[in-house]
C-alpha cells in the first residue's frame, strides 16, 4: 500500500478510541498497530540521521537492560547476601 486514505485514517482512529478506553480485542489491537506502522511510514516517513539515531539507540538501550540484568545477577547472588549480613 502505498497511500494513507480516509477510510484508513477513520479505522485508525475507530481502533486507537477503541484502545484507549480499554475496549479492542487482541485482533483490534494488533490490526491498530499494523495501520500505526503503516501511517507513520506513509504520512511521516523517517530521515536517514533519525534512522541512524533511532538504531543506536536501540543498540545503547539493549546494552543498558543486558547491564542491569548482569548487575542484579551479582546483587541477588550468595556473595551479596554474606556482603550485607554484618551491617
Amino acid at each position: 500500500m502505498d497511500d494513507w486514505n480516509d477510510k484508513l485514517e477513520r479505522r485508525f482512529l475507530a481502533l486507537a478510541k477503541k484502545d484507549a478506553l480499554s475496549k479492542a480485542n487482541a485482533d483490534e489491537v494488533a490490526e491498530l498497530e499494523q495501520l500505526e506502522q503503516l501511517r507513520n511510514r506513509l504520512k511521516s516517513p523517517m530521515k536517514f540521521d533519525e534512522l541512524v539515531w533511532n538504531a543506536q539507540h536501540e543498540e545503547a538501550t539493549q546494552k543498558l537492560l543486558s547491564a542491569m540484568q548482569e548487575y542484579l545477577t551479582f546483587c541477588t547472588g550468595p556473595s551479596w547476601a554474606s556482603a550485607t549480613r554484618n551491617r
